[in-house]
C-alpha cells in the first residue's frame, strides 16, 4: 500500500518527518481496507475466519510479501518493488481460505552488471568496481537522475530522501575483505550464486540442461549467446527461469534508450521539415 499524501510539511527545525506519518494513522486506514476486502472475500468464496494486521502482530512481513511474488529484500534489508521502490506499507489478512498463489516469487534484485548506466553519468559517479560489478559513489552523485531511464532494467532508483541514485552494490564491502554478497551468503538452498561470470554462465547452462531434460521449459536470461538479451551483450548476470521473463518481472525484450535516438531524430527533421514548408507558405500567402 502506497500512502503517500499530498501536502508536504516542511518543518522549522532540521528534522524529517517520514511521509506516511503527515496524514492520518496508517494503521487504521489500512486496517479499514484490510476488513473491507476481507470482507469482499467472504462474500464470494463464503465465509471463512480471518484476521487482518498492519505492524501489530509478529508476522515475518518480509518474508510473506517475498513468497507472494510482490518484490524481494534487498541488501539495506528493505523490502523492495521494481516499480516503488521501498515507498509503500506492507499489510496482511490471515484467512481460512485456501487460495491458489496467482504470481511466483521474485528470486532476484535485478541489477546485472552492464555498464549502460556508467556511460549516461556526467559525473563520474557510477563506476566499476576492481570486481566488475557496478558501484554508485553518493558523495560525486549529483541526482541527475540520468542513470534511471539509461538501465534498459530499470535497476537505479532516486532516492526519496537524499535525491541520490541507489542501487544494489552486490555488497561491496564484503567483496573488498573476500567475502561473497549477504544474499549468495545466506541462501539456505545455494538459489543464489556468486562467482565469475563465466563460471556462473557454465552452471546456469548446466541447470537449464537438467530441468529440461526432467521437462521443465527453463531457460537461462541474461546469456547473450541464446538471443535472450535483444543484442545488449551478456549481462554478466544470470537467471535460470522456469516461464517467460515477465512472469519474474524482467523484460523480455530489453531495449537500451540510445535505439531511440534515431527515430526520434528523423521525427524532430519531419516536425521541422513540415514547419518551415508552413511558414514558407505561410509568408507566401502574405504578400
Amino acid at each position: 500500500y502506497n500512502y503517500y499524501p499530498e501536502p508536504d510539511f516542511v518543518p522549522e527545525k532540521p528534522y524529517k518527518i517520514a511521509r506516511f506519518g503527515l496524514g492520518l494513522d496508517y494503521h487504521t486506514v489500512i486496517k479499514n481496507k484490510l476488513f473491507e476486502l476481507a470482507g469482499y472475500l467472504n462474500q464470494i468464496a463464503g465465509e471463512a475466519s480471518f484476521r487482518v494486521f498492519i505492524d501489530s502482530a509478529p508476522v515475518l512481513e518480509r518474508a510473506w510479501a517475498v513468497k507472494s511474488g510482490l518484490g524481494w529484500i534487498g541488501k539495506n534489508a528493505c523490502f523492495i518493488t521494481t516499480k516503488k521502490g521501498s515507498f509503500f506499507l506492507l499489510a496482511e489478512i490471515i484467512t481460512g481460505h485456501e487460495l491458489p498463489p496467482d504470481i511466483q516469487p521474485v528470486k532476484k534484485d535485478y541489477c546485472g552488471s552492464c555498464s549502460r548506466c556508467i556511460d549516461y553519468c556526467p559525473t563520474g559517479a557510477i563506476i566499476r568496481t576492481e570486481f566488475d560489478t557496478v558501484f554508485i559513489q553518493p558523495d560525486i552523485c549529483n541526482g541527475c537522475g540520468y542513470c534511471v531511464p539509461a538501465c534498459p532494467f530499470g535497476v537505479p532508483r532516486l532516492g526519496h530522501d537524499d535525491g541520490l541514485s541507489h542501487k544494489c552494490t552486490l555488497c561491496y564491502d564484503r567483496l573488498r575483505f573476500g567475502m561473497e554478497p549477504a544474499c549468495a551468503k545466506s541462501c539456505p538452498t545455494d538459489s543464489i550464486l556468486f562467482g565469475p561470470a563465466d563460471e556462473m554462465l557454465r552452471l546456469g547452462r548446466e541447470r537449464v540442461e537438467v530441468l529440461r531434460a526432467r521437462g521443465v521449459p527453463a531457460s537461462l536470461y541474461g546469456d547473450d549467446a541464446s538471443g535472450g538479451t535483444n543484442g545488449i551483450g551478456g549481462l554478466n548476470s544470470v537467471f535460470v527461469l522456469t516461464g517467460a521473463p515477465e512472469t519474474f518481472n524482467l523484460p523480455d525484450q530489453p531495449r537500451l534508450p540510445s535505439r531511440n535516438l534515431a527515430p526520434a531524430v528523423a521525427g524532430a527533421v519531419a516536425t521541422a521539415a513540415v514547419l518551415l514548408l508552413a511558414a514558407a507558405g505561410a509568408i507566401r500567402n502574405s504578400r
